[in-house]
């Protein structure tokens, strides 16, 4: 479950910090992004690094009401986005 979130920031901060900065010099191989957001509050901390394994899961976790999203532009050509969010 843990690992599912770190993929889920990972993702959702690449769309929303990384992409446009790309954009800005050119990068052009996505679609639109209309909206990119999490909220992990409570589950992960901010500062947390995908790669530490050394932290364990938690016993008591509840991911109530957190998550994320991104939702892009369609595009014409078929394409089957397989990420985990």
């Amino acid at each position: 479950f843990r690992r599912t979130l770190m993929y889920l920031r990972t993702e959702v901060l690449f769309y929303k910090v990384l992409l446009p900065d790309l954009k800005e010099r050119g990068f052009c191989a996505t679609p639109d992004i209309l909206l990119a957001d999490f909220d992990l509050n409570g589950l992960i901390d901010e500062d947390e690094k995908a790669t530490d394994q050394s932290r364990p899961e938690p016993e008591n976790w509840t991911a109530e009401g957190k998550g994320g999203h991104i939702i892009m532009e369609a595009i014409d050509n078929p394409y089957y986005q397989d990420s985990p969010i």
